[in-house]
């Protein structure tokens, strides 16, 4: 299956899922436990313990695998069956990702359907902090690189200073250039040192 077929697939079962009659609080324990396992697969992609996932564990049981669909989610995303284990055997990660991305945003719209007013607002202070910051920093490496460009032109415009003092140190520095005239009076002089001598 190519990647955009996963990712449409993947993504009409997690809505299919959602829309489903499981509450709200059994799709949001399911997501944020299915979000947890493949973000330590795209974290540690070479260990082997991130790939496997026991399907008689009690907890995933009960909290992951009481969404009926999710096996079939899982072999979506490359898992296969192996004795009581569903193991990762693929290797595009970027389905991966695209499935965490999906998995964390819908997780995050069943959460905000069940949050008061208070706690609303201080999500998106908290938001809004998240970006302030990203901006900040954002700047802050502009201005950093900006930095680094001038000192570079500095430095660059030191050694040309010291090539041209060098220049101007050398034998063609002490040499005379222009026109050397003789006066009227340079060659009286001469003739009489020559009379005199």
């Amino acid at each position: 299956m190519e990647l955009k077929d996963t990712k449409n697939s993947v993504e009409k079962l997690i809505l299919q899922i959602e829309g489903s009659s499981y509450s709200d609080e059994t799709l949001f324990q399911a997501f944020q436990i299915l979000q947890k396992i493949l973000q330590n697969i795209l974290n540690n992609p070479t260990e082997e313990k991130f790939k496997h996932i026991k399907k008689t564990n009690a907890t995933l049981q009960k909290s992951l695998f009481c969404i009926k669909e999710m096996e079939a989610l899982l072999e979506l995303l490359d898992f296969t069956h192996s004795g009581d284990h569903l193991v990762f055997t693929g290797t595009h990660l970027q389905e991966i990702q695209n499935a965490v991305n999906f998995i964390h945003n819908h997780a995050e719209r069943i959460r905000n359907r069940h949050l008061t007013e208070s706690e609303r607002e201080e999500l998106e202070k908290e938001r809004l902090l998240e970006e302030r910051r990203r901006e900040f920093e954002h700047d802050q490496r502009v201005r950093e690189e900006e930095i680094k460009k001038l000192k570079e032109l500095m430095e660059c415009d030191k050694r040309e200073q010291a090539q041209r003092e060098k220049v101007g140190d050398s034998h063609a520095a002490h040499l005379e250039f222009g026109a050397h005239t003789v006066t009227w009076h340079d060659i009286q002089a001469h003739q009489n040192v020559q009379q005199t001598g």
